[in-house]
């Protein structure tokens, strides 16, 4: 759950991710994905009021896809929003105070669900890296060219001053996490097998809040060849989104696989009351059930009195994979977007950077910086859409 307040201390005048408070007074606006926790304040009135004020709020065209489908905006409402994509950086200019100020952003791809990035923003005194949620293969950290550049024929990391960084897990709790790949397979192998024992058979997918599983419903789909019955809500939002409109209904009695409830109704499957209890398997995708637990043995388990099974799945990057990063990094700064609820934020902020400052100038400087050993001990690199039983 995002703790940022939205204001990047050294960019005056932006707000990201938090639209309410203080962000009042910011003239220009980010959203780096469509999770109720980074729209604090994201509402009707908001955009009522940057349209009044000639102000703009960027995202990617498939959060503003969510967004006008959520708040039912009008024609000039939706002129408020600018869209940004890919990797090529924009020129933003806006008026802070008396002065007219010039910020350069690249939108960063985040792995976190349909939409999401971050942003990189760079001034004439800065360069900050904002990630949102994120989850980013360990291996894949050498190939975001915008975190790039070419010195002396050598292609390193960027320096930044502040790197504000999704610390969901930055818990020993939580030092591996398997991929999400290691996790569909889990549950590609339990759905197949247990539609396959009875024609009655339905699955239940028992997913937090309305947005988020995306990347498990596209695989599952793709893997299993079934379209995903989604709740009624969110599937206008889907079906604008190419990749998953093909993977997803609204028919009941088309699927087999149902992502339809609210998290936690036990009393059967409400779009199909003729569907007995007996022939229903949920199944429980996260990562908080998994805290402190040795995943190198195992990534899921059962419960058959309850019919639910269990699978480590995480959208946020682990313990390990975020000391990876900021190495593999090294800014000068680091600042927890999320914050626990057990630890002041101080303390937190201080055990990030004491992480950060263990890195040896030697280190940070050698960008052959072997990796390997923050990875999680299960590796598997077979394809999840070619699964079979005998994975």
């Amino acid at each position: 759950m995002s703790s940022f307040p939205g204001l990047i201390d050294e960019i005056p005048g932006i707000s990201v991710d938090r639209f309410n408070g203080d962000n009042f007074y910011s003239a220009v606006f980010f959203l780096s994905h469509c999770h109720t926790d980074h729209m604090q304040g994201l509402d009707l009135q908001f955009f009522q009021r940057i349209h009044n004020k000639h102000q703009y709020l960027y995202c990617t065209p498939i959060s503003k896809a969510i967004l006008i489908n959520i708040h039912k905006l009008n024609d000039n409402l939706v002129d408020t929003i600018r869209t940004i994509d890919g990797c090529s950086p924009i020129v933003i200019n806006y008026n802070e105070g008396s002065k007219i100020l010039y910020l350069t952003v690249t939108c960063i791809p985040a792995g976190h669900c349909p939409g999401s990035i971050g942003f990189l923003f760079e001034n004439e005194q800065n360069r900050i890296l904002y990630t949102g949620d994120f989850r980013i293969d360990i291996d894949d950290l050498s190939k975001i060219k915008p975190l790039h550049c070419n010195v002396h024929d050598k292609i390193i990391p960027k320096k930044f001053d502040t790197i504000y960084l999704d610390t969901t897990f930055f818990n020993s709790n939580f030092r591996y996490l398997p991929s999400r790949q290691e996790a569909l397979r889990e549950i590609c192998k339990i759905v197949d097998s247990w539609i396959s024992q009875n024609e009655k058979n339905i699955v239940v997918l028992e997913c937090s809040g309305n947005y988020g599983p995306e990347h498990l419903f596209i695989e599952l789909s793709k893997a299993l060849g079934i379209r995903i019955h989604v709740k009624d809500k969110v599937f206008k939002s889907y079906t604008i989104i190419p990749e998953l409109a093909s993977c997803i209904s609204n028919n009941p009695l088309e699927s087999k696989i149902h992502a339809c409830m609210d998290k936690n109704f036990r009393n059967g499957l409400k779009c199909r009351p003729d569907i007995q209890s007996q022939f229903i398997l949920t199944i429980v995708p996260s990562a908080w059930r998994w805290k402190d637990k040795d995943l190198s043995k195992c990534i899921s388990e059962w419960d058959k009195n309850l019919r639910r099974f269990y699978v480590c799945y995480s959208c946020h990057s682990s313990h390990n994979e975020l000391e990876a990063f900021i190495k593999y990094f090294c800014p000068d700064k680091i600042y927890p977007c999320v914050c626990p609820n057990y630890i002041n934020f101080e303390e937190f902020k201080s055990q990030l950077n004491q992480v950060l400052n263990a890195s040896t100038v030697s280190a940070c400087s050698n960008y052959d910086l072997d990796l390997s050993r923050y990875k999680s001990p299960i590796e598997d690199d077979s394809n999840i859409s070619n699964f079979s039983d005998d994975d």
